[in-house]
């Protein structure tokens, strides 16, 4: 059973290390029921939960049919990088313009990737999610 105080945000956290880890498949579908009365709570924080995840496009609500967690091809990881390639050169043209030269948090967030092991198949979960969340953190 899930602590009450910030359920919804305990949920939202279990839900989406289920996914990374691949507890939860691409293209599993989501039985609320089951997973309400798994998890020892009412379905409400999970309806919420389940909306904040679609809106980071990790599930996908079919209407009358309910959620599943979404697959994600190699063509979209490809264009999300490409993008995301776009936006930071972007961002490094409009600092050099802007002659800036002093920026803490970025500072700070490339000195942490610096540190970070790449993770291997055989270590935990834990340690992969961390290293996931550091990467994300940086960009």
């Amino acid at each position: 059973m899930m602590e009450v105080l910030g359920l919804t945000k305990s949920l939202i956290a279990h839900l989406r290390g289920k996914i990374i880890r691949g507890e939860l498949a691409p293209g599993e579908r989501i039985n609320e029921a089951q997973l309400a009365y798994d998890l020892g709570i009412s379905r409400s924080p999970l309806r919420e939960a389940l909306r904040v995840l679609e809106k980071e496009h990790l599930i996908t609500s079919i209407p009358r049919k309910g959620s599943i967690v979404t697959n994600v091809s190699i063509e979209d990881l490809e264009e999300l990088y490409e993008m995301r390639d776009m936006i930071e050169c972007y961002a490094l043209d409009i600092f050099e313009r802007e002659r800036v030269r002093e920026l803490p948090q970025v500072t700070a967030a490339i000195a942490n990737p610096r540190t970070l092991v790449v993770p291997t198949e055989s270590d935990p979960a834990e340690t992969k999610i961390a290293y996931i969340e550091a990467m994300a953190e940086f960009h």
